[in-house]
């Protein structure tokens, strides 16, 4: 059952975090439309449609540019700015406290996605030798 605030869902079996309404302005429509919100994992994106019935996303938003760095967020009470490479988003919540749920999911989300990406920048590459010094790897043979 979803509720019309924010819902929290940290074990469903669809990766999905969290899903709730927001208010979001749009690109060309500066006017702050209700929208129908889901926060998904692998990548982290924030989904949105026109409503819950909705089976296809409207859009979609990045939690990390294309490097793999988090992008910019800013709360301030209700309201939140993503900035993308391509974007500033601007979303609201009904509540303090909603906002500050979501932000809290991202937060965790985020620094999981962070510590995994370490983990597999820690792990030797296939076919590449500690010993071995092959040109172009970025190691000196001394």
């Amino acid at each position: 059952m979803v509720s019309r605030t924010g819902t929290v869902l940290y074990l469903n079996p669809d990766g999905m975090l969290w899903e709730g309404y927001l208010k979001k302005t749009g690109k060309f429509n500066k006017s702050r439309q209700k929208r129908y919100f889901r926060l998904v994992q692998k990548p982290l994106q924030l989904w949105y449609y026109t409503s819950d019935k909705t089976a296809k996303p409207k859009g979609q938003i990045d939690m990390f540019d294309s490097k793999g760095r988090p992008n910019q967020i800013i709360i301030k009470g209700t309201k939140m700015d993503i900035k993308t490479e391509g974007r500033v988003y601007h979303i609201e919540a009904e509540s303090e406290e909603e906002m500050k749920t979501l932000n809290t999911v991202i937060a965790i989300n985020r620094s999981k996605e962070l510590a995994a990406k370490k983990k597999a920048d820690l792990k030797p590459k296939e076919g590449s030798s500690c010993g071995s010094s092959p040109k172009g790897s970025g190691f000196i043979k001394v």
